[in-house]
């Protein structure tokens, strides 16, 4: 990774349609965010155009549901600032980050929900919204679960 790429993941500038030499800056393949044994080693395209690298890394948003008011226990949960201090049980119990497979499937956008649902596939599957087929852990430059992040079935500890 050249310089320019360094310095553009670490500006303040948004990342969506940021280019360097005419090539977006989330279609670059960042190395130590993918697993050597990738099948899918692949820029994904966006209307014909090299938009996206997928990732194989994902930080732990915590037990089940995320949004809304989810249960807030990972290390990198929404809207969440963590400090070492902040971890009760220790540092060495604390899961940060966790190897996923890219190109997965998701459903987003669902219906609004009042409150959280019990965390069963039937009770889920309820919410609609719309499918995903292939484009789940895709953008290791977005900040949305289902990109760059993961969700753990058990709490911790």
């Amino acid at each position: 990774m050249g310089a320019e790429v360094r310095d553009a993941i670490a500006s303040a500038t948004s990342y969506g349609d940021k280019q360097i030499n005419g090539k977006y800056l989330c279609s670059y393949r960042i190395d130590t965010l993918l697993c050597p044994s990738e099948i899918r080693d692949e820029v994904r395209l966006s209307g014909g155009v090299e938009k996206y690298y997928p990732t194989n890394i994902g930080w732990s948003r915590g037990t089940g549901v995320v949004l809304p008011a989810g249960s807030g226990n990972g290390a990198f949960g929404v809207n969440q600032k963590s400090k070492p201090r902040d971890f009760r049980d220790g540092l060495s119990n604390t899961l940060a980050a966790g190897e996923k497979k890219a190109y997965t499937p998701y459903m987003r956008d669902g219906g609004g929900l009042t409150t959280v649902p019990a965390l069963t596939a039937t009770d889920l599957s309820g919410l609609g919204g719309s499918q995903k087929d292939d484009s789940g852990n895709t953008e290791w430059c977005d900040g949305r679960t289902h990109q760059d992040g993961l969700t753990t079935t058990f709490p911790p500890n």
